[in-house]
């Protein structure tokens, strides 16, 4: 059950929609965990690379060089039995778009994007969406201005694992100078709202509509935290959903 990745890859594959996805997608919910050897290389669209590994408890990507992906939108999207992710290694300086990368990843509670290279990406939306268990992100300066409406989307509050500071706003994300480490404030005296690993929405503190939509509207400020079924449509009779194209 462990897919090795040896050589160059791509999204070659195709998914039942017509999709581009990982060349293994029909070998899908066979892999339980993944493990990219010396001299691998991701290329190119990296669209769904693995999407749909359902089953995937590890994936180790630290031998992989990834300086030739510009896509990686819904790159581990329904990756719901892995509990942690290190993407540290991963070089995205030429990435442009990282929509839903992390979609119903529902059981993910780490994430490492200290290393990511935000400078070229033009689309983040639902980066995060249905990433309710998610409480440790790691982060940088180039991160934080491409993704802190987003992060502040999962929970009202975040903590500094470097230096105690908690942050509530997009604004107080983006000043945050370097690496750090933020975690999921659910301390009801740090945070007015938060959403567990169950996908419960604790409500602890004073609350308003100062969320947006995706048509500019208010809405919860919870809103990022989930599925947006009015941006998804229904496809079959076996529960899957698609964004649109």
């Amino acid at each position: 059950g462990c897919l090795h990745i040896t050589g160059k890859v791509t999204a070659s594959g195709t998914d039942e929609y017509g999709d581009p996805c990982g060349p293994w997608y029909d070998y899908r919910y066979s892999i339980k965990t993944v493990v990219a050897e010396s001299g691998s290389s991701f290329t190119g669209n990296c669209e769904a690379m693995f999407g749909d590994c359902a089953n995937v408890t590890s994936i180790d990507l630290g031998e992989l060089n990834t300086s030739g992906m510009t896509n990686t939108a819904s790159m581990f999207y329904v990756c719901s039995s892995l509990k942690s992710l290190d993407l540290s290694s991963f070089d995205t300086s030429n990435v442009t778009d990282m929509a839903f990368m992390f979609e119903s990843c529902t059981s993910l509670e780490s994430l490492d994007l200290s290393s990511f290279d935000m400078s070229h990406v033009t689309n983040t939306d639902f980066v995060f969406v249905a990433c309710n268990a998610l409480a440790e992100i790691g982060v940088n300066k180039s991160v934080l201005a491409k993704m802190a409406d987003q992060i502040i989307g999962i929970s009202s509050k975040w903590v500094s694992k470097t230096n105690g500071n908690v942050y509530s706003s997009e604004t107080q994300l983006k000043n945050i100078s370097g690496k750090d480490i933020l975690v999921k404030g659910t301390d009801p005296s740090v945070s007015n709202w938060y959403i567990d690993k169950n996908g419960c929405l604790h409500i602890t503190g004073e609350v308003t509509s100062s969320g947006t939509d995706i048509y500019g509207e208010p809405c919860g400020p919870w809103y990022f935290s989930t599925l947006p079924r009015a941006a998804f449509v229904w496809r079959d009779e076996k529960i899957a959903w698609k964004p649109f194209s």
